[in-house]
């Protein structure tokens, strides 16, 4: 479970990099759009590289909640209607939102899985 949830950090956090620079080479936009992507870029690598499993588990768990909510916001900012009309959302930018989404939900919950699983054992309770 450990090494499926760092695969997923590391796979998101490399793909989530590369699709922002790529999205904004040569128009780079609003900086806080596009800062918060490069920090949850190093708030997942620095999850992976953290030595301590525990404690790795707890930074995880911290930065899938904030990349899901940062997605989450990403998709109602593109979603929202504008004024004078309904503003046109490319289908592929959706799907990789909604797949950056899913991937955030699946590595919050073996985060979590993983750091409850370590309390158990270490309170002596067997699951």
């Amino acid at each position: 479970m450990e090494k499926a949830n760092r695969f997923l950090a590391i796979l998101y956090a490399i793909t989530l990099g590369v699709a922002e620079t790529a999205m904004n080479w040569g128009n780079w936009q609003y900086a806080p759009l596009w800062f918060v992507d490069y920090f949850v870029v190093a708030w997942l690598l620095f999850g992976v590289l953290t030595r301590d499993r525990e404690k790795s588990a707890r930074i995880l768990i911290g930065a899938w909640a904030f990349a899901l909510s940062m997605m989450y916001m990403a998709l109602a900012i593109m979603t929202e209607p504008i004024s004078g009309g309904v503003q046109e959302i490319s289908a592929e930018v959706v799907g990789f939102i909604g797949g950056f989404i899913a991937t955030s939900i699946a590595g919050l919950v073996l985060s979590y899985k993983i750091g409850n699983k370590k309390h158990s054992v270490a309170d002596g309770k067997d699951q």
